[in-house]
């Protein structure tokens, strides 16, 4: 009994102190690997050492919020806590010291979430919409873990489509001790343009062709975003009303078609000879297009202007090509 008189005496002074003075919460603190502990956060005496978080491992400094977790900790204790508004702990490992750390499945969780936006974003560099903020990523409710790791490295293996494989390896003192392959799904949701009606191949598109519909870009290939974008487009193939506009199947409507007879300019060296020739194929401006001489029937090879016109360059360059 007089042992355990002693050993209470602390506890007793403890308990009396903090409900009088309370507990002062630091605004700063360090920490060895990731368990923050309330006694990392205070100089005053604990009765017990709380797991106050965990500090995620891909970063070296981490914010708590104060009022939460003073709160908090006034709950579990019954006492007075004194508390900034905002806590902030920074992972410090002295030199020639081994620590070894302890990783939550959130920790996990987190890290496969930036391989996975940190891939896309640098993979899709030609997305209009910031993947960072709009990215959503399915990742599952649990990992096959192994019992004693201090280190883990994520990285993406292959996507297809809206489906990415990763490898997470996890370490022991520098040692890969388990090898795991995860499948996760992300959402990366944006607006597309689609056909309002049936299209037919040839035909080109006005205002009333098109609308947007949402859906998940990372399942398309390739797409419009902009309705405007296909206005006075022709289609190289037929569409169904609400299928996607795919880019590759639009050009520019032929600004002259075969058969259709144009003017001709020859310039060089303060020689212009102007003629007539015959279109031999459908072209767009600033297209070589091949004629033939209204007359002499000599064919004639040369660039098509906005006006109609074929600008036919010295023979110099027709050789060059």
């Amino acid at each position: 009994m007089k042992h355990r008189f002693v050993t209470l005496i602390p506890i007793v002074a403890f308990l009396i102190a903090t409900t009088t003075l309370g507990l002062v919460l630091r605004g700063e603190a360090q920490i060895f690997g990731n368990v923050i502990k309330l006694s990392d956060l205070t100089d005053d005496p604990v009765p017990k050492d709380m797991i106050i978080a965990y500090m995620p491992p891909t970063v070296d400094e981490y914010v708590l919020n104060g009022r939460e977790i003073g709160e908090r900790v006034a709950r579990a204790l019954g006492v007075n806590v004194s508390y900034p508004p905002e806590i902030k702990v920074m992972r410090v490992i002295p030199e020639g010291t081994v620590t070894s750390l302890t990783f939550t499945f959130r920790d996990i969780q987190r890290s496969v979430e930036k391989a996975v936006v940190e891939y896309l974003s640098s993979t899709l560099k030609n997305l209009k919409v910031p993947v960072h903020r709009l990215l959503k990523v399915d990742v599952p409710d649990s990992f096959d873990l192994p019992e004693d790791f201090d280190e883990f490295h994520v990285r993406v293996l292959t996507r297809f489509r809206s489906s990415l494989f990763l490898q997470i390896r996890y370490l022991r003192s520098g040692h890969t001790v388990f090898v795991d392959n995860v499948r996760v799904n992300a959402n990366l949701p944006g607006k597309v343009v689609v056909m309002r009606r049936n299209v037919k191949v040839g035909e080109i598109l006005t205002a009333e062709d098109a609308t947007l519909t949402s859906v998940n870009l990372l399942e398309l290939d390739s797409y419009v975003t902009s309705p405007e974008e296909v206005v006075g487009m022709q289609v190289t193939k037929s569409f169904k009303a609400q299928e996607i506009v795919d880019p590759r199947f639009l050009r520019l409507p032929p600004l002259v078609r075969r058969g259709q007879i144009l003017q001709a300019l020859y310039m060089d060296d303060g020689i212009v000879i102007r003629t007539f020739v015959r279109a031999m194929e459908d072209g767009i401006a600033g297209q070589y297009i091949l004629t033939r001489h209204v007359k002499t029937g000599q064919i004639v090879y040369g660039v098509l202007g906005k006006d109609r016109v074929l600008l036919v360059p010295p023979p110099r360059e027709v050789s060059e090509r």
